[in-house]
């Protein structure tokens, strides 16, 4: 015993420091604190407990860091961040009940002028650990609400005989349109095997086909799709936006009408849909870094008349022939302009653009989008569910070393006015089910003559529906 007080110093500073260490050190590792001072009992379980915890989450991160396609089915599993943020949350509850145990044994071991010290500290240690946790607890939970909004539908990713169907839309909502008219319409369908993707391009003046049976389309227009003129595929989404009731409870039912007359038409059943507007599509461009395309012939960014006008409106000088990288605004012309051009050769040049697209990403670069839009995701919607990301992701992989079949249903292949639907389907089945030869052919009775009246609408001027497509190629992939 030391009743010196030069002694008795020396006791309390080494005591200090011992007591500082030890919270330092319990806040980084919870129970090495405890072992410092001596409560090894208690200690050496709760070090090991942490170390064990502290270790698997290294684990995890480094697995995520080295493989973004985990990454990307890990965000998008159901609980995968929320048990993130639940996780964060929980461990600092851990590390506070542990440090607190601790100051607890250091006070009893101090002098009354230093368990005040004590406190101060260990208050001042644990805002490290509360500010960490609580930064990943938040940005996991808002990680979490961004992809339930985003791809918040109740819809799973079935499949329909072996492949997964979506329903692609891009749509045009532009300031002083009366109408929501989607431009272009795709069918992306996914091997659920292998991954193997055909993508399916329908003209948006397509008419006179049939509706599924069963279906609300069905319900309203028993003969199908019948008209003489007027009745374009695309306007289907407005009819389901004016008749919402139709669809009760439908999120957009738009969409809804839209996914029943692509299925009549194709004969394919969706699996969910993806709806993207003009801005999203240059902000998803621009998020990639751009797209590259060989242009074939010149491209004007000339925008049609107004209806009742015979007056241009010239944007900018054309896109030229030769490789272009194109940043969001530049590739939306070139998939869109509409001067001197027909509806087969828009479909022509949206398809070079999805082709570079598919080329181009990968899921590391996926995910880095999907982050840099997920704040602003305005014009992008989905019914697909969080676990459905985490399925399409684990397939692209296998799509990128597959061949890409493309079918395009317009000219010269169906006359989009009146489609010949075996002619559909037999292109279908030989891009979707390649190989298979000495099928019965399983579709729709080819349409009627045409009947009067139907869904309608004013047809914008400059749609080229009726145009030839153009001899020559218009771009290709470099």
């Amino acid at each position: 015993m030391m009743c010196v007080g030069g002694g008795r110093a020396v006791e309390t500073s080494v005591s200090r420091r011992r007591a500082a260490g030890a919270l330092l050190a319990g806040t980084l590792v919870p129970g090495t604190g405890h072992v410092l001072v001596g409560a090894r009992s208690t200690g050496i379980p709760l070090t090991a407990l942490s170390g064990t915890l502290l270790l698997a989450v290294a684990l995890l991160v480094a697995r995520l860091a080295s493989s973004p396609l985990d990454a990307i089915a890990f965000g998008a599993a159901a609980d995968g961040l929320g048990v993130v943020g639940l996780a964060s949350a929980l461990w600092l509850v851990y590390v506070a009940a542990v440090a607190a145990d601790l100051l607890r044994r250091l006070r009893m071991r101090s002098a009354a002028s230093a368990r005040r010290r004590l406190s101060l500290a260990a208050v001042a240690l644990l805002v490290i650990p509360a500010v960490i946790c609580s930064t990943i607890s938040a940005s996991a939970f808002t990680g979490r609400g961004i992809l339930t909004s985003v791809f918040g539908g109740d819809t799973g990713l079935e499949a329909h005989d072996g492949r997964y169907n979506i329903l692609v839309v891009g749509a045009d909502r532009a300031p002083g349109r009366s109408v929501v008219q989607p431009d272009s319409i795709t069918v992306v369908s996914v091997d659920a095997l292998t991954g193997r993707t055909a993508v399916v391009g329908v003209d948006r003046t397509t008419q006179n086909f049939p509706y599924p049976a069963g279906s609300v389309m069905a319900s309203q227009f028993p003969s199908g799709n019948r008209c003489l003129s007027g009745c374009n595929i695309n306007f289907t989404y407005q009819y389901g936006l004016e008749h919402a009731d139709l669809w009760a409870g439908s999120p957009d039912p738009g969409l809804s009408a839209l996914t029943e007359a692509v299925e009549g038409y194709t004969g394919l059943t969706m699996s969910g849909h993806v709806y993207v507007e003009l801005d999203a599509f240059i902000r998803l461009i621009d998020a990639l870094g751009g797209v590259t395309v060989d242009v074939k012939a010149e491209v004007p960014r000339i925008g049609v008349p107004d209806i009742g006008s015979d007056q241009l409106s010239v944007v900018g000088p054309p896109i030229e022939p030769g490789v272009q990288h194109m940043d969001g605004e530049t590739a939306l012309w070139f998939a869109r302009s509409r001067y001197a051009s027909s509806n087969s050769d828009r479909m022509q040049r949206q398809s070079c653009i999805q082709q570079a697209l598919l080329k181009q990403l990968d899921p590391g670069t996926a995910l880095s989008v999907f982050l840099s839009l997920a704040g602003t995701t305005e014009g992008l919607s989905t019914d697909l569910s969080p676990e459905a990301l985490g399925t399409l992701a684990a397939l692209a992989d296998g799509a990128r070393s597959q061949p890409l079949d493309r079918v395009e249903l317009t000219k010269p292949l169906v006359q989009p006015l009146q489609p010949d639907l075996d002619v559909v389907a037999s292109a279908l089945r030989s891009a979707l089910h390649p190989g298979e030869d000495g099928e019965e052919s399983t579709s729709p009775t080819a349409p009627p003559a045409p009947l009067s009246g139907g869904l309608s609408a004013p047809v914008s001027p400059g749609a080229g529906g009726d145009d030839a497509p153009s001899a020559e190629p218009l771009c290709s992939v470099p």
